[in-house]
């Protein structure tokens, strides 16, 4: 007979009996605990949310893009600069990669040499000074010109206006 120290007894049938049910709880609650974790989980493609306006091509828009030191200047019937970078992105070899978000749509983590990396991120400007797409007490002198930010919307929200300049440039945020 084996004495048992951590159930004060001499019978080791009764040490298996607790160490049996013991073993029955733990596997019960991590199963439950799985459960739990997994219920989060979903196999279904990412939320992306429709544009605020479905309004159809307009007449044709010219449009600068300025990605850090690079400029493209493109003409186009895209109501929302999303379509702007993915033509970019498809047509010029633009890298651009993204990540949907439910709130503001695609964001931005790449785009042409830019990188979201640690406390780097991409900061997004535009020409025109709509305070429903722009913050106007945040501005930047680019060749002559005041731009305003624009990160107050995603890509698929922010509108394209014949003749605005849109410039992209990392800022280190701390």
């Amino acid at each position: 007979m084996v004495y048992n120290k951590f159930t004060n007894q001499k019978n080791p049938r009764a040490f298996r009996v607790y160490a049996s049910a013991a073993a029955v709880l733990l596997s019960v609650l991590c199963v439950l605990v799985s459960a739990v974790i997994l219920s989060g989980c979903t196999t279904e493609p990412p939320y992306t949310p429709e544009p605020p306006c479905t309004e159809p091509p307009q007449a044709s828009k010219s449009v600068t893009v300025v990605i850090d030191i690079h400029r493209f200047t493109v003409d186009t019937q895209q109501a929302y600069l999303g379509g702007v970078l993915d033509y970019l992105a498809a047509k010029r070899g633009v890298p651009f990669v993204y990540q949907t978000s439910s709130e503001h749509g695609r964001v931005i983590m790449r785009l042409g040499d830019l990188m979201v990396i640690g406390n780097v991120t991409i900061w997004l400007y535009a020409s025109f000074d709509d305070p429903q797409w722009v913050v106007l007490d945040e501005t930047r002198q680019f060749e002559g010109q005041t731009l305003y930010l624009a990160n107050v919307v995603g890509i698929d929200y922010l509108p394209i206006k014949d003749g605005a300049l849109y410039f992209f440039t990392s800022i280190t945020v701390w």
